[in-house]
């Protein structure tokens, strides 16, 4: 979500020097997804940035924060090759997060077109996976769309993801902010997706979670995760 801290259209020569300055907000960043939990009494989801690491090189981090506690993170496993040209790092957990009433994982952007990720889910049995993602194009943001949507039906969990793409009538780094819900499919559901407007906009979604732990027990419901 930083990036938006970018000149448009950035010289390629200057990108280093910008991305770690962007970085070297990264503290002031988690205490500000802090303070907006905190005041408003939320367990807040913060869109990834930048963080520095020790070799000179970048991780890419997306945040959990609940009331008047210190964040907890996820880090990005697979770097798009942008970023691993640009030095961000790979690693390898997915973190399984326990908030008051159901459990989540959160998968940025590019974690979500992963098979291997999938099958790490598999075990995990997340109830809900939060994909916040930034896309430089519309098929970027059609890939992590469609790949949500097959992991809430792979996983009988909701899928909540952020889609920001970039504008192709506005120079590199303007974006549009777009929402989506994806549900799983069956009997016992039945619950449309909701996709917000090609615009930015905030949304109020009711999860039905009893209704997820119903059709999870139901063993004549199709749940692959399980299945297999």
């Amino acid at each position: 979500i930083t990036f938006d801290l970018l000149p448009a259209n950035p010289e390629d020569l200057k990108l280093p020097g910008l991305l770690k300055n962007i970085a070297l907000l990264s503290g002031d960043y988690e205490k500000g997804l802090e303070d907006i939990a905190s005041k408003n009494e939320i367990v807040l989801i913060g869109a990834s940035t930048l963080v520095s690491t020790s070799s000179g090189s970048f991780i890419n981090r997306a945040y959990m924060i609940k009331p008047k506690q210190k964040a907890v993170y996820q880090d990005k496993n697979y770097p798009t090759p942008w970023e691993l040209k640009q030095k961000v790092q790979r690693t390898s957990e997915i973190k399984l997060f326990k908030g008051d009433d159901f459990n989540f994982v959160i998968l940025i952007c590019y974690d979500a077109e992963f098979p291997s990720i999938s099958m790490k889910l598999t075990e995990l049995m997340p109830e809900v996976i939060f994909v916040p993602s930034q896309t430089d194009d519309e098929w970027g943001l059609e890939r992590v769309k469609r790949t949500s949507a097959a992991r809430s039906i792979e996983h009988m969990a909701y899928v909540l993801m952020t889609g920001i793409s970039g504008d192709k009538n506005a120079p590199w780094h303007s974006y549009i902010g777009r929402n989506y819900v994806f549900a799983p499919q069956n009997k016992i559901m039945n619950t449309p997706d909701y996709m917000g407007k090609n615009q930015s906009e905030l949304s109020i979604v009711n999860l039905n979670l009893d209704l997820l732990r119903k059709s999870r027990s139901d063993k004549s419901q199709i749940y692959p995760s399980r299945d297999e």
